[in-house]
């Protein structure tokens, strides 16, 4: 317990001083990383379930990969980025876009309500995730035509796009919000949790760029009720996508969603650095893409196993951004990465706070991977063709279609 808060107070200085190095900016990528990894830390020390407790290695690996990327994102702050030349914008495309997603939602509708009947389960959205989940697990396609996945993508880009080029809000309010629901609709749709947290983020992140609302207290202004709002929609997918039979009541739930996604994974990575024997002839999981793309031409690899389920006591199967990087990579390797990270995340957030649109988007894109630190490691998506989808759109449109 006082190693524990020991480093939880080192954290907090971390994270105080990430602040003002940010110049009291709350989405400064360093203040932002640090904070979730003090709120997870605190949440730790609650007796809501009953955890194995956290070792000095693993606290002392946690601050220094916080180090590593406040380091990276003080390096990129020495780099000043040009103002953007100002393009023209017109409406055409992004409402044609959006009229598309739009009349693709009542046929992904039907495609959800085809899933559940195929689930075989009671509860719509419950038996849909059941057969979802199935279709990965045998290595089938969740949907029966990939345009449902581009068009849920799509529908959150052109929600992102309606935001960061409203200029007159009374006029063009109704696109905006429209497009939200869109996009939330979608979300819902997809049974999952993923599309509505990078919506939200992402939504969050522009909003508050756009309207220079960075201080602690402005922002908290803003962010408590989409917080409010995504905690309560949240609690409803769990309840209409999740087994709860066996829960006892609201507290058990709560119990649930709090420590299924802030801390038991970092009990999870507290298990690989005390159990480094089980994970070192683990394949390189970082760079599975490449290696798996390079098997024609002779090279020699086998993709990593899905995670298995370890006791903590709790059973759990996600580690935290730090478990890929320190089996793939050793500790030096890990705080490499976790430097080049912080770097490369604060020059985006640079040149979105110059006001460009195009890296309004990508930052708005990347706070997702940034808010999942504390549950999954979702940076080595940058080395799949998925995570190309995203630059590539936002080049293409910002720099090309909307002017059309």
């Amino acid at each position: 317990m006082i190693v524990h808060l020991i480093f939880t107070g080192c954290v907090l200085g971390l994270t105080v001083l990430n602040y003002y190095a940010g110049r009291r900016n709350v989405l400064y990528p360093a203040f932002f990383f640090s904070l979730i990894w003090l709120v997870v830390l605190c949440l730790y020390l609650v007796p809501l379930v009953e955890l194995n407790p956290l070792g000095a290695v693993t606290l002392a690996i946690v601050t220094s990969g916080i180090v590593a990327f406040s380091a990276g994102a003080s390096f990129a702050g020495w780099w000043h980025p040009r103002p953007p030349v100002a393009s023209l914008s017109r409406n055409s495309v992004k409402r044609a876009l959006f009229f598309y997603c739009l009349a693709a939602l009542p046929l992904f509708f039907l495609e959800t309500r085809r899933l559940s009947a195929a689930g075989g389960l009671e509860g719509f959205l419950f038996s849909a995730r059941a057969s979802l989940i199935e279709a990965t697990e045998n290595g089938e396609r969740q949907y029966s035509s990939p345009l449902y996945t581009i068009t849920v993508t799509l529908s959150v880009f052109v929600a992102f796009i309606l935001l960061i080029e409203a200029r007159e809000w009374k006029k063009e309010r109704v696109w905006v919000w429209g497009s939200i629901l869109t996009a939330v609709a979608f979300a819902v749709l997809t049974t999952g949790r993923v599309t509505l947290l990078g919506l939200t983020a992402g939504l969050t992140g522009i909003f508050l760029l756009k309207k220079k609302q960075f201080s602690a207290k402005e922002a908290w202004k803003f962010f408590r009720w989409p917080l409010a709002a995504i905690l309560i929609l949240f609690l409803v997918l769990v309840l209409f996508t999740k087994d709860i039979s066996q829960d006892e009541g609201t507290k058990d739930i709560f119990a649930r969603l709090v420590f299924g996604y802030a801390v038991l994974p970092l009990a999870g990575f507290d298990y690989v650095v005390h159990h480094d024997s089980e994970y070192k002839h683990d394949p390189n999981h970082t760079f599975a893409p490449v290696l798996a793309a390079l098997v024609p031409l002779g090279v020699q690899y086998r993709p990593p196993p899905p995670n298995d389920f370890i006791s903590v006591p709790v059973p759990v199967n996600v580690f935290t951004v730090f478990r890929f990087f320190y089996v793939d990579f050793g500790f030096a390797g890990m705080l490499v990465v976790l430097f080049l990270i912080g770097a490369g995340q604060t020059w985006i957030f640079r040149k979105a706070l110059i006001g460009d649109h195009l890296y309004i988007f990508l930052f708005a894109v990347s706070l997702y991977p940034l808010a999942m630190v504390a549950f999954d490691d979702q940076y080595s998506q940058i080395l799949t063709l998925a995570f190309w989808k995203q630059p590539l759109f936002a080049v293409l449109y910002f720099r090309v279609l909307r002017a059309i």
